[in-house]
């Protein structure tokens, strides 16, 4: 099991992890940094602004996605070598999650994510990794 230090992520995995398996925390699966959006209702610009790959508007502190893909992505890179031969539960976030939906999946023409089926909050999904 790998998992997002973050609190919340921590306490799905201490429900979910019932036979008591080593839990590494890995901050690449902590969720998006929001910058000043954080705890912040979107109005509907920023909204679409937020979820799209190609935005080039610029929020004080916020982790745009090509930076937040590069993240995810490399950390996918590393599980693919390091544990080749396991399965991995990974227990993160929903943009993160979004994130590596896209490792899997091309990335909309348009760039907007949420034209996109996502995952909801607690939701399973299975991946494998190819060599």
């Amino acid at each position: 099991i790998i998992c997002s230090p973050m609190k919340r992520t921590k306490h799905t995995c201490e429900i979910i992890n019932a036979n008591n398996i080593p839990v590494i925390y890995d901050d690449r699966l902590i969720e998006r940094d929001g910058g000043v959006l954080t705890n912040t209702i979107l109005d509907d610009y920023y909204f679409k602004e937020y979820y799209n790959y190609y935005s080039d508007n610029v929020v004080d502190g916020l982790e745009t996605l090509p930076v937040l893909f590069k993240r995810t992505h490399s950390f996918l890179d590393e599980i693919k070598e390091k544990y080749y031969d396991k399965n991995i539960l990974l227990v993160t976030h929903g943009a993160v999650a979004r994130a590596m939906q896209f490792y899997f999946e091309e990335l909309p023409e348009d760039g907007m994510l949420l034209n996109v089926s996502g995952l909801k909050n607690c939701e399973i999904k299975e991946y494998e990794l190819w060599y």
